[in-house]
């Protein structure tokens, strides 16, 4: 991607990132805000509507008062006035009609009914008073709790029965000049109806509805707020949709005990306002964002993104023709132009550093040829000098153990202990010669590897023989296990895998002075692996970097206590490459060492050829 795309892309993300930041920030900000100016509107409508509500029995209050409070209904309650109810209550329709009251109750002042009427609206006819409500009259009239407030003024407010709401004023039976004792109380109520709730709601100009607090099943808004209300709440706002919203209050009955949440609608001309609002501020800024995107990404282009561009094709050029003789244009004194005098300095050190650098490669070409042509003399010299010096060691052994064995005579005994010295020496020698010519014809890649079945358990039998000798010498302890797993035959050289063993195997028993040394063999994965445990000295963690390369011993002393040529595990690593295996060890000093091998069970190689690994270690 060219850096002009990933500007325009940087700068579109950027203001992208901050006009949406922007614009959920105004938009809860202006939501949070309009919302607000609802609040105000919709609990004035809940408190008008509760003060209609209020003010209604406030005036049956009132009503009931100027009843009450009169000589003739003071009269009638103590039985003086028998045609008290023909003369006022001729035509009871008409007067509960005239007064917006439904029912009439005068009770004695012992509480006990005097007279009721009560008059169905809806159905056009007198019915029998509800006991229910008869009963809660009766409660006021002789409650301790209600003839404080009876003294005074009358008792109104709502109560509810098992179908509907009412609302009703109680006043005590006095003289006009309100002089005297009680002669009872005298009620009127009325039953609150659909028919009320509309011409309410008609008065108030907004919608509104009573739902009792004991109706079963009422709608999710209704019931959220009246647990609201119930928990001290005085109004719950609730929006509806984005046409509408709710405020709940709460009715109460003249105990105060809840009995209705009276619900009003509203339309929320505020809310859609401020959403077009915000639709308008997303124009805008969108707009705004588009126009100072194009204006900075111009510039941005013109200043730094064509300059840089032009850098980079010259700096292309360059190195396509790979001319460092050339300078780029500094036209302007910023940090691009600097950048161009930089790159100036630097195509002229490149320049002078070609040149020596191509006089430093054929010096070490001319260096590395002599290199290589002086390790192919000092293999060729090991590996004819190994070969010179094996007849004549070979003759020294003969010839020393003839002279052992008493052939040509006896020998006194300091005779034989110096010849026996002669006779291990040289031994000892030829096991180094042998080494170094093994290892120079693995370096020269003249290695031959045979590929041929042999019995290993046989062959591991034959170890356990040659090396139980080392093992009986430092009264060591000497275990060979071999897995049932492991196959009878096995293709590959035997030869090899033997000096692969027996070097492991001397290196374990020079380095383990008490405790056992143990050859283990198993199958793993199609593979042979050998394992050598031994309970000697261990060897230190630094020194397992590092001691399967030539030459390289743990103790590299001329005082170390073992002798050696520090060849036996670069051997051991070199064999097991060569025959396409591995060569691992753990060890832990005071505790032993344990080397693993891991070759392949059959080898694909064809018999009686050079290992083609072996072949390119020099190439």
């Amino acid at each position: 991607m060219s850096i002009r795309l990933k500007v325009l892309g940087a700068v579109m993300l950027i203001f992208a990132i901050l006009l949406l930041a922007i614009y959920a920030l105004s938009r809860q900000v202006l939501e949070q805000r309009f919302a607000a100016l609802e609040v105000p509107a919709v609990e004035d409508s809940v408190q008008r509507s509760l003060n209609a509500l209020d003010l209604e029995a406030k005036a049956l209050a009132s009503t009931v008062i100027d009843w009450a409070y009169w000589d003739v209904t003071y009269d009638f309650a103590r039985g003086e006035y028998p045609a008290y109810v023909d003369d006022n209550f001729g035509d009871p329709q008409q007067v509960l009609g005239n007064l917006n009251a439904s029912f009439v109750v005068i009770t004695d002042e012992a509480g006990d009914l005097i007279f009721s009427d009560n008059y169905n609206v809806e159905r056009q006819r007198f019915a029998d008073l509800p006991q229910e409500i008869l009963s809660n009259i009766q409660r006021i009239a002789v409650s301790p709790e209600f003839q404080e407030t009876l003294a005074t003024e009358a008792v109104a407010g709502y109560m509810v029965t098992s179908r509907r709401i009412v609302v009703f004023a109680t006043a005590a039976i006095l003289p006009t000049d309100r002089q005297g004792e009680s002669a009872g109380t005298f009620t009127f109520g009325r039953l609150i109806g659909d028919a009320e709730i509309s011409q309410l709601s008609d008065t108030l100009r907004t919608q509104i509805s009573l739902v009792r607090t004991d109706r079963e099943g009422m709608l999710e808004d209704t019931a959220a707020a009246m647990s609201e209300l119930t928990a001290g709440a005085d109004v719950v706002i609730r929006p509806l949709d984005d046409a509408s919203i709710a405020g709940f209050g709460l009715l109460r009955d003249y105990q105060g005990q809840p009995i209705a949440i009276l619900k009003t609608w509203l339309s929320r001309d505020v809310w859609q306002q401020g959403q077009a609002t915000i639709q308008m501020l997303a124009i805008v800024l969108l707009g705004l964002g588009i126009f100072i995107s194009v204006i900075t990404y111009l510039a941005l282009d013109r200043l730094v993104v064509n300059r840089i561009a032009g850098l980079s094709a010259r700096v292309d050029e360059i190195q396509s023709t790979g001319n460092l003789n050339q300078v780029l244009n500094v036209d302007s004194n910023d940090e691009i132009a600097r950048l161009s005098t930089n790159i100036n300095q630097m195509l002229a050190k490149l320049n002078l550093s070609q040149q020596e650098l191509h006089d430093k490669n054929v010096a070490l070409q001319k260096a590395m040829h002599e290199v290589v042509e002086s390790a192919r003399l000092k293999t060729e010299f090991l590996s004819v000098m190994s070969h010179e010096l094996r007849t004549p060691l070979n003759a020294i052994i003969g010839y020393s153990g003839i002279m052992l064995n008493g052939i040509n005579g006896e020998l006194d005994d300091e005779a034989t202990r110096m010849v026996g010295s002669i006779y291990d020496s040289s031994k000892h020698l030829l096991n180094l010669v042998n080494d170094i010519l093994d290892l120079s014809k693995i370096d020269a890649g003249r290695l031959e590897l045979v590929n041929e079945p042999y019995d290993i358990r046989a062959l591991v039998n034959q170890l356990n023989t040659e090396m139980r000798v080392l093992a009986d010498q430092k009264g060591l302890r000497f275990t060979t296990t071999i897995s049932p797993d492991v196959p009878d035959l096995i293709s590959g050289d035997k030869e090899r895998v033997k000096q692969i063993v027996i070097n492991l195997l001397s290196n374990a028993f020079k380095f383990t002075e008490r405790g056992a040394v143990t050859l283990a063999l198993c199958t793993e994965g199609g593979n042979l692996r050998i394992e050598t445990i031994d309970t000697g000295m261990g060897i230190p963690a630094h020194a397992l970097s590092y001691i399967f390369e030539d030459f390289r011993q743990v103790d590299g002393s001329t005082r170390r206590s073992q002798r050696g040529t520090g060849l036996g595990l670069s051997i051991v690593r070199k064999l097991a490459t060569a025959m396409k295996g591995t060569v691992t060890v753990k060890s832990e000093v005071g505790f032993g060492s344990t080397f693993t091998v891991v070759l392949p069970i059959k080898m694909n190689a064809p018999e009686n050829v050079s290992s083609p690994f072996v072949q390119g270690m020099l190439t």
